[in-house]
């Protein structure tokens, strides 16, 4: 249901009380942590949601994945959007958005240029409000043609801020996908809607399910082993940035050579037979590849790893 109310003067330091604790965590790394979208803007109308932007460098993505996942936020990758990674707010919290990106996000820029143009224009503001105010008025169960209502007026503003044609189209799209992602974020940990947009949760639980599989971490990744031998590696990508899943291949290996060759950006060769397949929400890994290699990755090491730990109860029997 879409519901904007009045500005509360209570938001920004609703806002701060949500900061103190994600700074604490990110000490060192967080090159800021902004306050955006319409609670950002005094005296804007808006949906009740704290929304933040948490800055670091590229290089500390995958730490501040980690420091903000021991400190109870859930890590749902990009949801569709480069350069910017979302978070589940930890179970208790008051309703909030937390994105964590690079100081080179499109997506960070598009908010800090938005909100900073509402804040040095009064006018320009209650206008905006009156809008979400009419809109949450007739899509007042549809999320969706409310966010799409607002998207001519954003890129308008954003236009006039200086942004090219190309990146005004990029946002258009960008922001009529948004109402999935806010969906998916405020939905209960355990809501099957939730589940079904992480594209790996198919694959684990695959994986979890073969014989004598055994599901650990390592360096931030899910790993599966099938006696002392991995088969399977799955996490966030390179710098956090959507995922990965390495397999141990053998037969399929021409395959993933051809793959490599054909989208490099998505497939990679390694060391060891080992192949890493990368993707994202909207473009998840087909599941007529990673079935098969999963099924071979595993076959393997099961044949390996099993023979070895029969000899090894033998020799201790």
């Amino acid at each position: 249901m879409v519901v904007v109310v009045d500005y509360d003067e209570t938001w920004p330091g609703a806002f701060e009380a949500l900061r103190q604790p994600v700074s604490a965590a990110l000490q060192g790394l967080a090159l800021s942590i902004e306050h955006v979208g319409s609670t950002a803007v005094p005296g804007l109308a808006a949906k009740p949601v704290i929304d933040m932007n948490v800055v670091v460098a590229a290089p500390d993505l995958l730490q501040a994945i980690e420091r903000l996942s021991a400190l109870g936020y859930e890590h749902r990758g990009d949801l569709g959007i480069p350069l910017r990674e979302a978070f589940r707010a930890p179970p208790g919290s008051r309703r909030h958005h937390l994105y964590l990106c690079p100081s080179h996000s499109p997506a960070l820029a598009n908010h800090l240029a938005f909100r900073d143009a509402l804040r040095r224009d009064i006018a320009l503001a209650r206008e905006y409000g009156q809008l979400k105010r009419r809109l949450a008025e007739k899509f007042s169960d549809d999320m969706e043609g409310y966010v799409e209502g607002k998207t001519a007026f954003v890129v308008g503003v954003l236009a006039r801020a200086g942004f090219a044609k190309s990146a005004i189209a990029d946002i258009e799209k960008r922001n009529r996908r948004i109402v999935r992602h806010h969906r998916d974020m405020a939905k209960p940990r355990d809501a099957g809607m939730a589940r079904a947009r992480d594209p790996t949760e198919a694959l684990k639980k695959a994986a979890a399910a073969l014989p004598d599989a055994a599901e650990g971490t390592s360096c931030n990744q899910t790993s599966y082993k099938a006696g002392k031998k991995a088969f399977l590696y799955v996490g966030p990508g390179a710098k956090g940035v959507g995922f990965k899943a390495m397999f141990k291949l053998d037969e399929s290996l021409e395959q993933a050579k051809d793959l490599a060759k054909s989208e490099p950006d998505r497939f990679e060769l390694g060391t060891g037979n080992w192949v890493t397949a990368r993707f994202s929400s909207e473009s998840p890994l087909p599941q007529k590849i990673w079935s098969r290699w999963l099924k071979e990755a595993h076959g393997a090491a099961a044949e390996s790893g099993g023979a070895k730990t029969k000899r090894a109860r033998r020799r201790k029997a």
